[in-house]
């Protein structure tokens, strides 16, 4: 049965006020989420086993739905590619990635399929979200960023990483899809200037960075009964600008979210010029932020067919560090 679940350590590891939201549909069994309360409830453990497989659970599902994009990047460094560097290994570009090639609606960005919520909560698609048309929210609560497809997150990942450009310097310009691994400092912006026109399909951008968190133990190791706290997380958001503006108040599109490590724009732009703005409005422990941002601004496209296309959002949101405590 396909269920839209929460992260079982999304649910332990990060701000307990925000646990309850989905990152992204799969296809499973039940799920173990919270309110907004920050209480767990228990509606059953995750059960992503496969046939043949017993134990086979849904983090090393995910783990292995994500290789193909980590040996196509091993090929590319083996070829000195400069787009594929250590850099393509990272969780906060992992996680961006496969957020933002999730499947909304059939046909657009490789997706093969409509998603829509439950008939019992409305049967509502995310063109009618809070996701959709509020920039303070950046995913369904019910839906997330969409369906998991991991070959449109391949298709995403491919062209490589593209750095922050400069306005007047074409060279530095990025391509209608692709990927960064950056930083932002502290009140700072990066533009991203797409090098060719959008227009008559979809942008989708996902922006995921880190949150760092404490525990009671006061160590490195989990134990049964720890409890987890933040006490600050830098405010880092997204806009879709004209390529010739330097205000944010112009954007045509924003994700401006105050209390997450992710921000998510998927919006129909109309023919036009445009840049990815991403900025650092601080109150984390640090001044400078690194984070992943993934883009993909094409017209509609044939869908990407595959049986590989179903895993759960464990491994997503637990794509941070739980060692040095930077949970993604």
């Amino acid at each position: 049965m396909r269920i839209l679940i929460a992260s079982f350590l999304m649910v332990l590891l990060t701000n307990p006020t925000r646990a309850d939201l989905t990152s992204v549909g799969a296809d499973g069994a039940n799920a173990l989420v919270t309110g907004l309360n920050g209480l767990g409830t228990v509606i059953g453990m995750v059960d992503f086993a496969r046939p043949g497989k017993p134990g086979f659970d849904d983090a090393q599902y995910v783990h292995n739905q994500v290789i193909p994009t980590q040996v196509y990047a091993s090929f590319q460094e083996s070829m000195s590619n400069p787009r594929f560097g250590g850099e393509h290994e990272r969780h906060e570009v992992m996680k961006a990635l496969l957020l933002n090639s999730a499947d909304k609606l059939s046909g657009v960005h490789g997706s093969n399929r409509n998603v829509v919520t439950k008939p019992d909560d409305g049967e509502t698609n995310w063109l009618l979200s809070d996701a959709y048309s509020s920039p303070f929210v950046s995913l369904d609560e019910r839906m997330g960023a969409g369906h998991l497809n991991v070959e449109s997150a391949l298709e995403n990942y491919k062209p490589g990483k593209y750095g922050p450009s400069a306005a007047g310097q074409p060279s530095t310009y990025v391509p209608p899809i692709g990927w960064d691994y950056g930083s932002v400092g502290l009140f700072g912006s990066n533009d991203y200037i797409f090098n060719q026109n959008a227009g008559g399909g979809y942008v989708a951008i996902t922006l995921a960075w880190d949150r760092t968190v404490e525990s009671t133990s006061g160590d490195d190791n989990y134990s049964s009964g720890d409890q987890f706290f933040n006490p600050s997380l830098n405010n880092l958001d997204v806009y879709l600008m004209p390529a010739d503006s330097i205000d944010i108040g112009d954007a045509i599109r924003a994700s401006t979210t105050d209390t997450d490590n992710l921000e998510h724009i998927f919006y129909a732009v109309p023919f036009g010029e445009y840049k990815i703005r991403v900025t650092n409005f601080g109150g984390g422990p640090e001044d400078a932020q690194d984070y992943g941002l993934a883009w993909w601004q094409a017209k509609h496209r044939h869908p990407v067919t595959s049986t590989a296309t179903r895993a759960s959002t464990a491994a997503i949101s637990s794509l941070g560090n739980a060692a040095n405590r930077q949970i993604s």
